[in-house]
């Protein structure tokens, strides 16, 4: 790399930091999009009385922006008039609480996992469902809503009136004043559509510019609300990659955001300040576009790290991370700084991850919850979320009848219970129940010990509520029932996590799992071949490549053994060396 290469990146992102709105920036991985962001909002004043709109899809992106405000002294940029926030936030007070009926209460949830759990379990042809199991997408133009499975609803045949049932649900939770980003979405494009006179002028009045970050997570709901308030005058500003665009299973619409870029102007970032010269070759084989298909210019400290790809085609994911591990300590990568992906919790390695399902009963998922918590500290974020809220439940259940019929923080604010306090209290419970090698029977009498003796601050009475054991689990472990391997990984360990809970992340070396499986054979035909009309297999694509650009210094693959030498070849073929393991 030349100190003419760092110039010209550093140059393209200051010419970017100027430019006046509406623009599209499209810039490729490691570019520095949340720099380009921060430094616009500290040098780039807006009209007195006017302020700047920065979001993004997550608390850890808008998180990012306002630490980089506050070491650059200036929290004056983190509050009114300007606003940092997630665009769900941005949507909620702009475009959906000023118009929404007075007098009743109105709840936003993170999904349906939220809701309460009694109203959010529906029952098609007599077998039970969760609602957070189901994806709904809503249309503008017609305004129609439609499901489709996720999670366990995936597993097996779903029964004839699955979608009609979970259709049912959502709207009596909707009535009831439950949000979900969906919802949220719906409320905004009809605000829009029916209160644009009044919207437009109130908008553009309070701030200069509008910025969304990732916008390649934009969905076809997302695109026409940004079009709209585009047409209403809002000024644009959107910063994506669409080859990270990895979430079409809630709606992302890849080829309607690139349309849209160009109508706003389009400019693009092609600098690396991530990874290297060999991980940017190897990520430029996987984009759609062929004419994207140039390697980023790499300017990271680290650009000419010559380290090949090691290629594995064992199907013990467990071996394959141990050898991995090896691989990078050799070349000084420690083991905490080693990240291990796939596309889902089921396939990463046990021995770091634990299983990544509860099973159904209660009993067996608060054990299941319990080791989850206690004994795999690397476990992917969602999984430790999940354990989490079944050990949140569990509490509540244990000392509020109606804990089923509110969610977790309608139950807190309901019996004046401080969230602070009850999550200290969760924690001292978690790791004060019995230890999961001894019998169920004797591990359920031990546990609802600990509850009782746990009491929240205010809890009178209990509420009857019980764990159960069958005959069957009685005298095999609480281990064994909650399907929790023998033993945990101890030492150090990798992080671990699926590509989509990665993303914007990144670390020193990363090792990527790809089962042997139908849909990972046909990903890999199509990379291999350089095209696809399959809108899955495109999308895995782009699973892969995000997950390989989390790399700085390192990345390895596991491929199914049918695909190693093909694979081999392809890469061979566009100069990345490689090591099969």
């Amino acid at each position: 790399m030349t100190v003419d290469a760092r110039a010209k990146a550093l140059a393209a992102q200051q010419q970017l930091v100027t430019t006046d709105p509406p623009f599209a920036v499209i810039a490729c991985p490691g570019a520095g999009k949340t720099r380009l962001i921060v430094e616009r909002h500290l040098s780039r004043p807006v009209p007195v009385r006017a302020g700047r709109a920065v979001t993004s899809f997550t608390r850890v992106a808008t998180t990012e922006v306002y630490r980089r405000c506050a070491a650059a002294d200036r929290l004056d940029l983190t509050d009114h008039p300007h606003l940092i926030s997630t665009l769900d936030t941005f949507l909620w007070l702009h475009l959906v609480r000023p118009f929404l009926p007075a007098g009743r209460t109105w709840i936003r949830l993170e999904s349906w996992r939220d809701a309460p759990a009694a109203d959010a379990t529906f029952i098609a042809s007599k077998r039970p469902f969760h609602l957070a199991d189901a994806d709904f997408s809503y249309d503008p133009a017609t305004s129609l809503w439609s499901p489709r499975p996720t999670g366990a609803a995936r597993r097996g045949a779903l029964p004839a009136d699955w979608a009609r049932q979970a259709l049912r649900t959502r709207t009596t939770l909707t009535t009831a004043g439950y949000i979900t980003g969906t919802e949220l979405r719906a409320h905004a494009s009809r605000n829009l559509a029916n209160l644009g006179d009044r919207i437009g002028p109130m908008l553009t009045a309070k701030y200069a510019e509008l910025v969304v970050d990732e916008a390649q997570d934009c969905s076809t709901a997302d695109l026409h609300i940004l079009r709209r308030l585009h047409d209403l005058g809002l000024p644009l500003i959107l910063v994506a990659d669409p080859d990270q665009a990895i979430y079409g299973f809630r709606g992302a619409a890849t080829d309607a955001l690139m349309t849209f870029a160009t109508t706003l102007g389009r400019r693009d970032l092609i600098h690396n300040w991530r990874s290297t010269t060999a991980i940017c070759t190897l990520a430029a084989t996987l984009r759609a576009d062929p004419a994207r298909r140039i390697p980023d210019v790499a300017v990271a400290d680290h650009h000419d790290a010559a380290h090949p790809v090691p290629v594995y085609t064992s199907a013990d994911q467990d071996a394959i991370t141990a050898d991995f591990i090896g691989y990078a300590d050799k070349l000084g990568i420690g083991t905490a700084e080693c990240l291990v992906l796939s596309h889902g919790q089921t396939t990463l390695p046990k021995t770091y991850a634990g299983p990544a399902n509860p099973p159904p009963a209660k009993s067996t998922s608060l054990a299941w919850a319990a080791g989850i918590i206690t004994e795999y500290p690397s476990a992917p974020t969602r999984v430790r979320t999940r354990a989490r809220d079944i050990l949140h439940r569990t509490v509540l259940r244990w000392w509020y009848a109606d804990a089923d019929r509110l969610t977790a923080t309608e139950t807190l604010t309901a019996n004046d219970i401080d969230p602070a306090d009850f999550e200290r209290l969760v924690h001292r419970i978690t790791y004060a129940l019995p230890s999961l090698d001894q019998p169920m029977s004797t591990w359920v009498s031990a546990a609802a010990t600990t509850l009782t003796a746990h009491p929240p601050a205010n809890a009178a009475a209990r509420s009857g509520t019980k764990l159960p054991c069958t005959a069957k689990q009685r005298l095999q472990s609480a281990r064994s029932v909650a399907g929790l391997p023998s033993g945990a990984a101890a030492g150090a360990r990798p992080r671990l996590s699926t590509v989509h809970q990665a993303k914007g992340d990144e670390a020193n070396a990363v090792l990527i799992i790809m089962p042997a499986r139908a849909d990972t054979n046909a990903t890999i035909t199509a990379w291999l071949s350089g095209t696809t009309t399959d809108p899955d297999v495109a999308e895995a694509l782009r699973v892969i490549y995000v997950a390989i650009t989390r790399a700085r210094r390192l990345v390895g693959l596991a491929v199914p053994a049918a695909d190693r030498d093909r694979v081999l070849a392809h890469l061979h073929q566009h100069g990345v060396g490689t090591e099969l393991r």
